[in-house]
């Protein structure tokens, strides 16, 4: 089973939510999380050369995976972030939509680490 030791980085996913969504198999959770983990690094590559295409419709594909993933896993922050992502790259604005991608790029960063100092148990 995963125990989380950094349980105070509510704001990077919200894992009581995660523990109940789980309560029947806590083994998934653990497979879950090691699949998000795996991901984390491909979805940073597609997410800058999405940006270095500056196709608003990569962007979106990329982002309602990413949405997907996160919402399952309960991680909001990196919801909101990818969702924040797409929506400026829909309305043409260059700069918003860098920082809406730093944002996401963060918040993909921050799910990686905290994942990484989980524990398996």
């Amino acid at each position: 089973m995963l125990t989380l030791t950094n349980r105070y980085a509510m704001h990077i996913l919200d894992y009581q939510k995660l523990e109940e969504l789980f309560a029947a198999n806590p083994s998934r959770l653990t497979l879950v999380l090691t699949t998000v983990q795996e991901r984390i690094p491909q979805w940073q590559e597609e997410i800058a050369t999405a940006m270095d295409s500056g196709n608003p419709q990569t962007i979106r594909t990329i982002s309602h995976a990413i949405r997907g993933t996160a919402g399952t896993i309960r991680a909001e922050r990196l919801e909101a972030a990818a969702a924040a992502w797409a929506e400026m790259a829909k309305s043409g604005n260059t700069a918003e939509t860098t920082t809406a991608y730093q944002g996401l790029s963060t918040a993909l960063q921050e799910l990686a680490d905290f994942i990484n100092h989980s524990e398996t148990t």
